[in-house]
């Protein structure tokens, strides 16, 4: 059903499991467990109305597979609708690491990262050319102007 905010905000008691398996480095990973226990202040024009629980975790930092869903089986209706106390509740496998989602081994991450990085260094060091020879330039121009202004002041 849908819910009549103007009977007081409706509540909902959740149990929440949290077993790290690692926390180290900005890295973040283990179980996750969300169970719906009961509700209060549940309204619906329909008094039979029976309730899910829809819940969304960032299980990946991110990436196309950050983001996990799971629906609960329906309630008991009324105004103070409970949850099987026996269901399992949502299970999420948390990986909050650097490389989001990808389970690819890390010294590919490296390879690739490896790659990039002398790409970079390529680029810097033809740019540092190119400003190397553009000094040469200036200072060559420079020269050129004092001596023409030293000529210059030699005629007066």
């Amino acid at each position: 059903g849908t819910m009549n905010p103007w009977f007081g905000r409706p509540k909902l008691e959740v149990e929440v499991s949290w077993k790290p398996e690692k926390v180290e480095d900005g890295h973040s990973s283990g179980k996750l467990v969300i169970r719906p226990l009961r509700g209060t202040k549940f309204t619906s024009v329909d008094l039979s109305a029976q309730w899910r629980v829809l819940v969304k975790v960032p299980v990946h930092l991110f990436g196309s597979d950050a983001i996990r869903s799971w629906s609960s089986s329906h309630s008991t209706s009324g105004r103070s609708p409970q949850w099987d106390p026996d269901a399992s509740g949502g299970h999420f496998d948390i990986r909050w690491t650097s490389n989001g989602g990808t389970s690819s081994p890390r010294h590919q991450t490296d390879a690739s990262t490896e790659a990039l990085l002398q790409k970079v260094l390529k680029v810097l060091d033809a740019r540092s050319r190119k400003i190397d020879a553009i000094a040469k330039c200036t200072a060559t121009i420079e020269q050129r102007t004092t001596s023409l202004e030293h000529a210059l002041s030699d005629r007066k």
